[in-house]
């Protein structure tokens, strides 16, 4: 379940953002650091994985994250739960 999570995180970040200029992965890609990234691409990402997990993010939660491992860590607590 976690892989398919992970893999489903990282599909859509690409889907959403395919001009990132390194690779999306968990362990390099960093939104603080990608000059790319802004708003409109952070709430279309969140939208799209509420939508895929059925889940809802907390304010608290949006502002956590940096990376699509801490991302997907989020999720996957709020499946297990």
């Amino acid at each position: 379940m976690n892989e398919k999570v992970i893999s489903r995180v990282v599909e859509l970040a690409k889907e959403i953002m395919p001009e990132a200029k390194c690779e999306v992965s968990l362990m390099n890609y960093s939104f603080l650091r990608d000059d790319n990234w802004d708003s409109v691409n952070r709430v279309s990402l969140i939208t799209s994985l509420e939508d895929e997990f059925d889940v809802t993010f907390k304010l608290k939660e949006l502002s956590s994250w940096e990376t699509l491992e801490q991302l997907s860590d989020i999720i996957i607590c709020k499946i297990d739960d």
